[in-house]
């Protein structure tokens, strides 16, 4: 087995052991620099290897004294962030706030692979051997340029008169000759007892480090101090608490001595409450105290509807209460980080008489108990401020110069001088009015005042009277009861009641008469003509709407019920001189039809062949029975004729055709040929090309053009 230390890429001397090699084992960490031999010439520079692992920090340095600093004031408790409201109009950029503490540093990353290592640079010129003899116990073969220690396999010899001995083969010494130090080929760098490493800035380490190191300093984050701590004296510009707390720096004497040198100024006067309301209490909420427990004031939404509900008004909820939780309640001071956006800055603000916990802009008045809050100080939608400031309304029986006892209806304040109370007793002879003596007639100030007021009775205005609007529920006008008769014979013109007490109606007398305002919800009788005479466009001048099962409309001549009256039911079927159908438009009575040219009918059956001869009559038939039964057409443009197919009664359609023209108003297409069963062709494109266009069919002055078809 054998090994060699180079230097410069250049064997520097190479250790050789006897015996039979064994397998070859791990490869053991790199040894430390041999001894340098003769400096050759400089090769040329390989390329750069890979970085080594960087070796372990040294010991950080005493840490200077830290300056002056000035007395922070107290912190109160930070409260639970209330849930975002809109965002509102951006105001106005603020000053820039104070840089905030720097967050602790987040674990470090996993280490990235290490690259591939590059390819090797040509090797230089070697340089003369850097090895020119050596001494015992090594040896240097300048045909190999090798060093080899002996004897082998161990080391028996004491070298340099004294110093250790019994070197194993898995060894080499390092050092000054006396075995101080000496490289352990399965254990490192062994330090014998008293040996060291010197660094460069001459310090000498003769212990391994490790965390016993750090065991007399205290830790930055989370530090569990064992004994009292301390400050140095004048170091920060406070008086060194002395004492065993470790919570005395923070002690209720070392506030109220700061507050008392005005060195920290109080910002909110605060105080410690419980919830046992059953819910959690909204952070802005007004509340009172209503009892206590456990050393804490209970606390209740407080409301300014009783006495019992706002006499005990203490402040605003500073952050959210949970049920059976704490928190603190702002007595005095500013309530911040809540939505005021709705509210003006300077506005007062009042308890809530409607509302549990919540205030109002609007000053109470009684019998709504009158509580004072705070005022606004800014508006905005999550940064919104109220100045707190208290200040409960009194009962007239609370204030310290009034006496009431036993208070009853009639009852008036008077001064007592004796005691020097206000006191509550029955009015001694009635009220006094300003000392005003003698008849009322004489009192021309309040005659005159007297004067322009109306009577209760009897009174006769000489100017328009006008009636307030009391809103949509309060009328502004009473006419009484429903006792008058419909007669009325005391009545006068222009006298108004509201007669009849089985159907009342709204009745009003002119020139002897009196009449009658219809009303819409009862049955209305009509003795003189009624004329709908209107003027529209979108809308019926009169329109039946028959929700039930009676008729919409009846026309009778004299007789109730007429028997031949006309009728119109509640599904819009018409009856003429008999009820109507069921099933029929139209029903007439066995009088018939009279049509125009004063020939009548009686029955929907003509004469034989069954087509009336009146020539009208035929028309009429023609033209209802053929649009009716029109089925289909074809256009053929090289004749320019339409043929027109019906399933209906042929031979009288094609018959009665004759002399029929089909228009629109603007053009007209005669009969071309009507010999064809099932069809009656026109002359001249019924579809206009397609596009079509509602024709009428006519014979003479004969049309119904109500009735139209158009061939699409």
């Amino acid at each position: 087995m054998s090994f060699t230390i180079s230097i410069n890429d250049q064997a520097a001397f190479e250790v050789q052991f006897a015996g039979p090699a064994g397998p070859t084992g791990p490869q053991g960490p790199q040894g430390p620099q041999g001894i340098q031999g003769v400096k050759g010439d400089k090769g040329d520079t390989g390329d750069q290897g890979p970085q080594g692992i960087q070796g372990i920090q040294g010991i950080q340095g005493v840490k200077g004294d830290k300056g002056d600093q000035g007395i922070q004031g107290i912190q109160g408790v930070k409260g639970d962030q209330g849930d975002q409201g809109p965002q509102g109009i951006q105001g106005d950029q603020g000053p820039k706030g104070d840089k905030g503490d720097q967050g602790d540093q987040g674990p470090q990353g996993d280490k990235g692979d290490q690259g591939d290592i590059g390819p090797q640079g040509p090797q230089g010129i070697p340089g003369t051997s850097g090895v020119a003899f050596a001494t015992a116990p090594l040896s240097y073969d300048s045909g190999t340029q090798t060093v080899s220690i002996s004897p082998n396999p161990t080391f028996e010899t004491v070298l340099a008169g004294g110093g250790a001995a019994g070197l194993t083969q898995t060894q080499v010494f390092v050092g000054d000759g006396v075995f101080t130090n000496y490289l352990d080929m399965t254990a490192g760098l062994v330090m014998q007892a008293g040996g060291g490493i010197t660094f460069p800035n001459s310090t000498v380490q003769t212990t391994a480090f490790n965390t016993s190191v750090l065991a007399p300093y205290a830790l930055i984050n989370s530090q569990v101090f064992t004994g009292t701590p301390s400050l140095p004296t004048g170091t920060i510009g406070v008086t060194q608490v002395t004492g065993t707390s470790t919570t005395s720096l923070g002690t209720t004497a070392f506030v109220q001595q700061e507050l008392a040198a005005g060195t920290a100024v109080a910002k909110n006067l605060e105080l410690l409450v419980r919830n046992q309301t059953g819910s959690t209490i909204p952070a802005g909420s007004i509340v009172y105290i209503s009892g206590a427990t456990g050393n804490l004031p209970l606390i209740t939404l407080a409301q300014a509807n009783n006495d019992q509900n706002s006499a005990q008004t203490m402040g605003f909820v500073k952050t959210a209460i949970a049920n059976n939780g704490t928190g603190y309640v702002i007595v005095r001071g500013t309530l911040e980080n809540i939505n005021t956006s709705a509210l003006t800055e300077g506005v007062q603000l009042y308890l809530s008489p409607t509302t549990p916990g919540a205030w109002t802009t609007t000053k109470p008045v009684a019998p709504q108990h009158l509580v004072y809050v705070g005022i606004v100080i800014r508006s905005h939608v999550t940064l919104g401020t109220i100045l707190v400031a208290v200040q409960n309304g009194y009962e007239l029986d609370e204030l310290h110069d009034v006496l009431i006892t036993t208070p009853s209806t009639g009852q008036v304040l008077t001064y007592d001088g004796v005691s020097g109370l206000w006191k509550n007793q029955a009015a001694a002879g009635g009220a006094v009015w300003g000392g005003i003596t003698g008849t009322l007639s004489s009192q021309t100030d309040l005659q005159s005042a007297l004067n322009a007021k109306a009577n209760l009775s009897g009174a006769t205005f000489t100017g328009k009277v006008n009636l307030p609007d009391l809103g949509v529920n309060t009328p502004s006008l009473n006419l009484g009861g429903t006792a008058l008769s419909t007669t009325a014979t005391s009545a006068a013109s222009g006298d108004v009641w509201i007669s009849g007490a089985t159907s009342p109606k709204l009745t009003y007398k002119v020139g002897g008469s009196n009449l009658y305002c219809a009303t819409s919800n009862l049955t209305n009788s009509f003795t003189s003509s009624q004329i709908i005479d209107v003027t529209t466009a979108t809308s019926a001048a009169l329109r039946v709407t028959q929700k039930g099962t009676g008729n919409a409309i009846e026309v009778e001549d004299a007789t109730t019920p007429d028997a031949t009256r006309f009728v119109v039911d509640q599904f819009g079927k018409v009856g003429i001189g008999v009820a109507p159908d069921a099933t029929a438009a139209l029903k007439v009575d066995t009088n018939g039809l009279m049509f125009g040219d004063g020939t009548t009918q009686t029955t929907a059956a003509g004469p034989a062949g069954g087509i009336p001869s009146n020539t009208n009559l035929e028309a009429i038939w023609f033209i209802f029975n053929y649009f009716n039964y029109i089925s289909s057409w074809s256009y053929d443009s090289i004749y320019n004729q339409t043929t027109v197919y019906h399933s209906g009664p042929d031979s009288a359609i094609r018959s009665y055709a004759n002399g029929f023209v089909l228009t629109n108003g603007f053009n007209s297409f005669s009969v071309a040929n009507n010999e064809v069963s099932g069809s009656i062709t026109w002359d001249g494109d019924l579809t206009f090309g397609g596009s079509g266009s509602p024709l009428y069919a006519q014979k003479g002055g004969t049309s119904l053009q109500a009735i139209t078809k158009s061939f699409s």
